[in-house]
């Protein structure tokens, strides 16, 4: 459990010279800092600094909690809408963060229709987050698709069943999307089509297990999903670190997924203020590329330390 006045931060990504105002990166350089490359959902992060255990199944299941409110009945597993490009070497993943909550709706409505009927599974939907409920388990990927964006699917293993299932459900759905009217859709908007979806986070959510964790402010609903199956009462990202710092003595904090570095610097700026006044006795920055931040108000007294060769252009 965290001690008082202890503030866990996620925030984006800062790396390789992202902080333009010498200031900060000095400021920040003076924290204990370690670089993780692993590609792990910002709620593993969260939990290793509060000394939790690791969630290992169940993620999906505890995003539908998140969202709706009620923990989910049955095994569920997301079914994250992605674009698959071929490139010579192998394909890439590309998360599509702006499929609407209606062409998911239309998705899934043409999955279940023409794919699931009679089938031991179905699709569906909470706004733009799509879900496959099965009878059976089946392997998944263990994060989602906008935690591995960017990346290779052949750089993440399935976890689970062997993946019989997965790959053949996998190349069904490719073939019956090629003829989804909603990737028509998208492609006259010159849009990446919805060429397949990304299954991940495959599991039963347990019941509630009532646990002390500090104010969460966040609009994740993974990290909100682990909150209220803790039996805690999550609390909507404020649109400022002060409110947060006002609101609870020990809190976490997820800035939304959408800010950029110049909204990191911003909130550099804001946590610096709140430790030198002794608002916070200790700061934990998890940023978005896999920068870790540990700081203390004593560590201003490093004046030796000028700027980390993680923060410069070029830097890892």
């Amino acid at each position: 459990m965290l001690n008082r006045a202890h503030a866990v931060v996620v925030l984006p990504a800062v790396l390789g010279g992202r902080i333009a105002d010498a200031g900060i990166r000095r400021w920040l350089s003076k924290a204990e800092l370690r670089v993780d490359n692993t590609r792990v959902e910002p709620l593993a992060r969260v939990l290793s600094v509060l000394g939790q255990p690791p969630v290992t199944s169940g993620l999906a299941a505890l995003r539908l909690w998140g969202q709706t409110g009620h923990r989910p009945v049955g095994w569920q597993c997301g079914a994250d809408p992605v674009y698959l490009e071929a490139r010579l070497d192998r394909l890439y993943l590309h998360a599509l963060q702006d499929v609407s909550a209606a062409q998911t709706e239309g998705v899934f409505h043409y999955l279940q229709t023409t794919l699931a009927t009679g089938r031991p599974y179905a699709f569906h939907r909470v706004d733009s987050s799509g879900y496959l409920q099965r009878e059976d388990a089946m392997a998944t990927m263990p994060i989602r698709a906008s935690t591995a964006h960017g990346h290779s699917p052949d750089d993440f293993l399935l976890e689970g069943p062997p993946p019989a299932l997965h790959d053949a459900l996998q190349s069904e759905l490719q073939m019956c999307l090629h003829e989804c009217d909603v990737n028509q859709e998208r492609a006259k908007a010159g849009h990446y089509p919805v060429n397949s979806l990304w299954f991940w986070g495959g599991g039963v959510t347990s019941p509630l297990q009532a646990q002390r964790l500090p104010a969460l402010f966040c609009d994740d609903p993974l990290l909100t999903g682990y909150w209220l199956r803790s039996d805690q009462t999550p609390h909507r990202w404020p649109g400022s670190l002060a409110a947060c710092v006002m609101g609870a003595d020990s809190f976490v904090a997820v800035t939304p997924c959408d800010a950029n570095a110049a909204d990191a610097e911003s909130c550099l700026d804001e946590l610096r203020m709140h430790l030198a006044r002794r608002r916070i006795a200790r700061l934990t920055m998890l940023f978005r590329d896999g920068l870790h931040a540990d700081m203390r108000r004593r560590h201003r007294l490093r004046v030796w330390r000028r700027s980390a060769p993680q923060l410069s252009p070029g830097g890892i």
